[in-house]
């Protein structure tokens, strides 16, 4: 189960991956619900403990350096602390930061019926036309056009 606090620095950490810095980022295009919702598949049950883990450390590190919670921190000092998790040593840091990474960007770019990239944004943001793509482009090679 991610706590309340665990979901909004879900949401902060995926929101400075992919900023809404003059256009739609993470947090328009739906990445922190999918995200949550991937993260707690049983899929990747193995993987869970490490995320929500991560996201407990960076709540500490933010607490411990600038007195409040993570999302409550400015992008400046949230990017900080993402840098440092970034650059840390231990692997579990690093899986938690790539295994954000990588669902953000597939949570913006994938397929909407998936849950992510709500209205297709994260497409009109790469200037990809929603109309030429097809669900299932991985069925096999003579199926594609």
């Amino acid at each position: 189960m991610i706590t309340a606090l665990q979901r909004r620095t879900l949401a902060a950490v995926v929101g400075r991956i992919l900023p809404s810095d003059g256009s739609p980022g993470a947090a328009e295009a739906g990445v922190p619900e999918v995200c949550e919702e991937t993260i707690m598949d049983d899929f990747f049950q193995v993987v869970r403990p490490h995320v929500l883990h991560g996201l407990d450390g960076l709540q500490a590190a933010a607490r411990e350096r600038f007195g409040r919670d993570f999302p409550d921190c400015s992008p400046g000092e949230q990017d900080e602390l993402l840098r440092a998790v970034d650059q840390a040593r231990d692997w579990r840091s690093r899986l938690f930061l790539n295994v954000l990474v990588h669902q953000t960007l597939e949570g913006f770019l994938g397929d909407p019926v998936h849950g992510g990239n709500r209205d297709g944004l994260g497409w009109r943001a790469i200037g990809y036309e929603a109309g030429r793509v097809r669900s299932g482009m991985c069925a096999g090679a003579g199926d594609r056009e």
